[in-house]
């Protein structure tokens, strides 16, 4: 014992005492070492700390301990949960030490579905992290994987054996049953000792302190700390959860409040107390009495809870204090009181969050999150040094890669100070002294102008955004009156000297993107860097030949006449705003189709949890090049990597299972071309001295105007054939104005998936290179020995001057490094978070932004920017290019003068299918009454009949193209596909097209398409003699459930798509006649029906029984959904037809027909047309013919329309 009266030491040179506290760094090594405490000692420096005697403590890795040797080092490499563990729009909320076994009984695979096995693992020790949408149980040995429990997918929560919430009626033994079969076998070591007493006693003290889920999926992944493909498991899956820290009782008040919101249905006491808010019960199922587990008896049978009122308010307390759930003033719900019922008996509550999608749910949590951030505040005793001044504080967000990291910044005159207000980090709060920070610059992101980058004298960056542009600039002008230096850079001057030669081609194309707010904290905004060489088939390459190089003067979706042509065409069609391309040159999703060798996990996060099919993997040089040649929708240019690095990103030195091409290929490295001799580092070396050769310089500034120039925008844009969507473009939507949440974070997700067009530089045309070469090349080792970009080169070609406004500082400590100026400094991409070891392998650009050039005096008038500032205000794009809500020029009807002019009980059961002929006087039905009608729309009446065709339902109708006399194709139940004669009233072919029922079947031009219940979808050529050949031309079988609608795109005409029972959406190519997307977009509902939009073959409508419309870009998923709660509430919609390029028409559950507005989902109109489902719905020329379930048919016109 110490003789200091306020402290304790104590050795410890033994392993038992820490086999109890597993989770603490400490126990996976045996260690002697000496702990002194007393009254200095706080959170931040024990785990031994009130903090964790509390039931919540923190990540094993997250606790603040110094430690000098490697070891700590060597277990912080092993970490594996991070916020990249998340998925999309999810929230980290706490995190508990426990104990994890499972039983469970699944089918491992598709090939063995019929055939269920059984398995018990012994009880593993680690951590289990509560997030909004799920439970993450990380081991803390790597040998096992991390499990995710979707919280959607969770049936049953017991705690003490008694049921909290469930979807399902449970035998109240069921966790004693599991407890009794992992007791004495499988249990920690901490509780066997339990077992030598009495196993009744021993399961009742058990269960007071375990939690039991079932579950019936789980994920797990980074098993053996590996990146592969997420693997997900059906079945039942009974987890036990022994908490180590506090009770399971006090843990359940946080699980289960969250939980509930996507299980709906709870069981529980009736004297339990329950508050709901937000349309779920948020406080926990029952208060817990201190006896509680002592009267359990074995048998089973535990005595009904009487805890008071007062102990259901304080059950609520900490989600009540810490994200608003159980308010009083809560404006989205109000208490639910149970009075007077027997308190014995157990019912089933359903809350109204039963009927909400997965979407709302989300937004529903997040929304609850940023009524929380709103009202945290920084917690000032992490303020290093009292005497700081706080000169402002708010929220902001950390930007790294694929995260937004929330958090509360504060600026004192010393520091910036980062809390993050989640508790994953391993620092509670983020310190960079302002004596460490080299410059400052103000950056877009969205296209809003909201962020600030923060470059570190330790070759690292920050980047945070705000909630405004006041809120940045606010911070921004307090640190540079702190005498941090921002970057104040002349255009004119850098080009000059790049027209010299004193600038190589790459440094001056990396200057130009990070002037253009190109940054590598954000994917979405990564430099961008143009393709050079075409030529990837030849033995060697011959850089002074012009055929060796692609065309800069042209956009790369312009390089290849025939694939260009369609999309002029369209373009010509299409009203303003007008679009050539309907995907970008760089996005989050191509940076990573290119970089997925190198960092794996981040491709993960993107594809929730896989790789991309494996022929659409970046395999080739040479089929990625034809790919751009060949396919409209490819436009991607390339990334800094290929032009200096160490080609890690063309190998895969992780052995990753990137899967087997269907030619029977495995995808490994990157297929090379043969002039670089199969070398990735002579590739990347040749591909530089392409792009700095003498072909090149004379012609990048042409590709410079395209990107950043004054052919960017507006009719210099159109006149390029370079206009690009508009919402990549800045000011082409106004994001501060939309107050719809769901409507802004769909915008926001388009515009960060799609892609953001680089900030305009230049007005006028970029001048030309002076010179054919730079003056000093790059050697082969400078170009591939490392991943970082040393910028030497260039501090050498020019004078050394700063570029920065001359401050003064009242900081001392800041003054005293202000002229501090590293030599040949390099900046590494911050592509995982500043507290652990940088991947080196993306380059940056420091020194472009610590030293600025001073010149012979000569400036450039060419250059329409000759001073760039980051003070300069935001540049907005020409309103009549790019209106913030963009109408149809062209609207094929006036939704307010719309009507239902007639209607007629045609059929005795529901209409599947309608069509109406060109001039719209006739409407053709099938229905389920196995009768398809011609009705008269002119003399009010049916004209034919058209029967022979079995008495199953029949799915689908249409007139056939190239055909002249009237001729109607139909599908049937009974597997066919049949040619009618309108005109002769017979049959003139039919197909045994598929082995189960034809669900749908649609048209266009000469080729038909049919989906089946058997789960294929098939292709068929119309030969225009009213005979369909009799064999398909192509036939998928992708699906693993019924094919419920099938379309084409019919723009290019090279892609279908079709959508199944289980909400998978997949997407074909009918030229190769292959699926290159499967996405699920209706996950636990059904897809009715799909549409590409028009004049975007990238993007797909679908609608479903979950009262969603969602738009998917089938390169990226899912980036905007539309709940219709009132069609939701009665079976979803069913139905969908495109009006015009603009407009299109939903027919739903409720008997309504639903008109929206494509480019901000507007809702135009709605008709009330039937007391039940509308089940079809087709757009004529100038009406629109509408079938419902009661077999009655509607035409809808607008007025004064015969």
């Amino acid at each position: 014992v110490s003789p200091q009266p306020a402290c304790l030491s104590f050795s410890i040179s033994h392993t038992n005492l820490i086999r109890r506290h597993k989770s603490h760094p400490f126990h996976s090594k045996r260690f002697s070492t000496s702990i002194t405490t007393g009254a200095h000692l706080s959170a931040r420096d024990t785990d031994f700390s009130t903090h964790h005697q509390s039931c919540s403590p923190r990540f094993s890795l997250s606790h603040n301990i110094d430690w000098t040797s490697g070891t700590m080092l060597a277990y912080r490499k092993n970490r594996r949960f991070s916020l990249l563990s998340l998925e999309e729009g999810e929230i980290y909320y706490e995190d508990f030490a426990c104990t994890y076994s499972l039983s469970s009984t699944h089918s491992p695979d598709r090939s063995s579905s019929n055939r269920s096995s059984t398995s018990q693992i012994a009880s593993i020790e680690g951590r289990l992290h509560l997030l909004s949408a799920s439970l993450i149980f990380q081991p803390d040995s790597v040998k096992y994987p991390i499990t995710r429990l979707p919280l959607d997918k969770i049936d049953i929560i017991e705690c003490g054996g008694r049921q909290i919430a469930t979807r399902l009626e449970r035998n109240g033994a069921s966790s004693r049953e599991l407890m009794r079969v992992l007791l004495g076998r499988n249990m920690a070591p901490s509780t066997q000792s339990a077992s030598h007493t009495s196993p009744n006693a021993s399961i009742a003290s058990l269960l007071d302190n375990c939690i039991h889920i079932n579950s019936n999926l789980l994920v797990e992944f980074k098993k053996h700390n590996k990146n592969q493909p997420y693997r997900t498991k059906k079945g039942s899956f009974d987890i036990l959860l022994e908490f180590k820290y506090g009770r399971a009782r006090e843990i359940v008040e946080k699980v289960v409040p969250v939980a509930e919101l996507w299980i709906g249905n709870v069981q529980r006491s009736d004297e339990g107390h329950s508050n709901a808010t937000a349309g779920a019960v948020i406080i926990s199922r029952y208060q817990f009495n201190e006896q509680d587990s002592a009267r359990a008896s074995p048998g089973g049978a535990i005595p009904s809870n009487t805890s008071s009122k007062s102990n259901a308010s304080k059950s609520g307390s900490w989600w009540s204090s810490t994200f608003g759930f159980g308010s009083k003033n809560s404006s989205s719900g109000s208490a639910t009181h149970r009075k007077n019922n027997p308190p014995s008996r157990k019912r089933a509550i359903s809350s109204t969050t039963a009927t909400l999608n997965k979407g709302r749910i989300i937004e529903e949590l997040c929304s609850r999150f940023e009524q929380h951030m709103h009202t945290s505040k920084f917690d000032e005793s992490w303020i290093e040094d009292f005497r700081e001044e706080v000169k402002c504080e708010f929220n902001s967000h950390r930007v790294t890669p694929l995260v937004d990291q929330a958090g509360r910044l504060l600026l004192t005159q010393k520091r910036l100070y980062f809390q993050p207000f989640d508790k994953i980090s391993s620092k509670p709060v983020k310190k960079y002294d302002l004596s460490q920070i080299y410059c400052i610059v103000k950056r877009r992101r969205l296209l809003r102008h909201i962020g600030l980058e923060i470059f570190l004298k330790n070759d690292k960056s920050l980047f945070f955004t705000f909630e405004n542009t006041e809120q940045r600039n606010t911070v921004h002008d307090e640190m540079t009156k702190l005498g941090v230096k921002r970057l104040k850079s002349s255009m004119s001057e850098m080009t000059l000297q790049w027209q010299k030669g004193n600038i190589s081609n790459f440094d001056y194309l990396l200057y130009l993107n990070f002037m253009a707010d190109r940054t590598f904290n954000d994917l979405s905004q990564y430099p961008v860097f143009p393709w050079i060489i075409k030529d990837y088939t030849s033995s060697e390459l011959n850089l002074d030949s012009p055929d060796t190089f692609r065309d800069l003067s042209k956009p790369i979706g312009a390089l290849n006449p025939q694939a260009f042509q369609s999309l002029l065409k369209r373009y010509e069609e299409m009203p303003r705003p007008k679009f050539l391309y309907g995907t970008h040159y760089s996005s989050e999703a191509y940076v990573l189709y290119y970089l997925v060798r190198q960092i794996p996990e981040y491709m993960l996060r993107l594809q929730n949890g896989k790789f991309d099919a494996p022929d659409r993997m970046f395999h080739s040089l040479s089929e990625t090049w034809n790919s751009i040649m060949e396919n409209a929708s490819d436009v991607k240019e390339l990334l800094p990597e290929f032009y200096h690095s160490t080609a890690n990103f063309l190998r895969n030195t992780e052995a990753l299972n990137l899967g087997t091409r269907q030619n029977n290929q495995k995808v490994n490295h990157v297929l090379l071309p043969p002039w670089c001799h199969n070398d990735p580092q002579q590739f990347v070396y040749l591909n530089r001295m392409a792009l700095e050769s003498e072909h090149v310089s004379a012609q990048l500034h042409r590709w410079i105007d395209l990107i950043f120039g004054y052919k960017q925008t507006g009719e210099e844009a159109e006149k390029a054939h370079n206009v690009f969507h508009y919402l990549s473009y800045e000011g082409g939507v106004d994001i501060d104005s939309i107050h719809d949440p769901l409507q802004k974070r769909a915008i926001e997700s388009q515009i960060k998936s799609f892609g953001q067009t680089p900030k305009q530089l230049f007005k006028k045309p970029h001048p030309p290179r002076l010179v054919p070469k730079s003056k000093n090349l790059p050697t082969y080792n400078q170009v591939v020995s490392s991943d970082v970009i040393p910028l030497d080169p260039i501090l050498n070609a020019v004078h050394r001057a700063s570029a920065y406004d001359s401050m003064e500082t009242s900081s001392s400590s800041v003054q005293q490094n202000s002229s501090y100026s590293p030599s040949g400094s390099n900046l590494k991409s911050p592509i995982i978070s500043d507290d652990a070891p940088l991947p080196s392998f993306v380059p940056s650009f420091s020194t472009l932004m610590s030293q600025n050039n001073a010149l012979d005096g000569t400036t450039l008038t060419e250059v329409a920017n000759p001073e760039y500032s980051d003070t300069a205000t935001p540049q907005s794009n020409p309103t009549d290019t790019l209106p913030s809500v963009p109408p149809s020029s062209v609207n094929r009807f006036d939704f307010d003068t719309l009507s239902c002019t007639f209607r007629n009980a045609l059929h005795r059961d529901s209409i599947t299918s309608c069509f109406l002929n060109e001039e719209c006087t006739k409407i053709y039905t099938a229905s389920h009454d196995a009768t398809a009608k011609v009705f008269s729309v002119k003399h009010q009446r049916q004209t034919r009949r058209l029967t022979g065709m079995g008495d199953m339902a029949l799915s689908s109708c249409f007139l056939l193209n190239n055909v002249k006399e009237e001729t109607v194709a139909l599908s049937s139940y009974n597997n066919n596909i049949y040619v009618y004669s309108s005109a002769y009233g017979r049959i003139l072919d039919s197909i045994a097209g598929h082995e189960d029922a034809i669900s749908q079947m649609r048209q266009h031009k000469d080729q038909l398409i049919s989906g089946s219940y058997d789960c294929t979808v098939k292709i068929w050529k119309n030969n225009g003699h009213g005979v369909l050949e009799k064999v398909p031309v192509w036939q998928f079988c992708e699906h693993d459930t019924e094919v419920n609608c099938v379309n084409f795109e019919r723009s290019a005409n090279n892609l279908a798509c079709s959508g199944s029972m289980d909400g998978d959406l997949i997407v074909y190519d009918l030229r190769s006649g292959k699926s290159v997307y499967d996405l699920t977009v209706h996950d636990g509902s059904s897809v009715q029906d799909c549409w590409f939009v028009p004049g975007d073959e990238t993007r797909i409508l679908t609608v479903g029984k979950d009262g969603c419309i969602k738009t998917t870009q089938i390169n990226v998923g899912e980036v905007e959904c539309i709940q219709n709660s009132q069609a939701a509430d009665a079976g979803g919609l069913l139905c969908m037809d495109i009006v015009d390029d603009n407009h299109y028409v939903v027919g739903a559950g409720n008997g309504i027909v639903y008109a929206y507005r494509y480019n901000d989902s507007k809702l135009m109109a709605e008709y009330n047309l039937f007391d039940c489902a509308v089940t079809s719905v087709y757009v004529g020329k100038n009406a629109i013919a509408v079938g419902g379930d009661n077999g009655e048919i509607c035409l809808l016109k607008e007025k004064g329309v015969g």
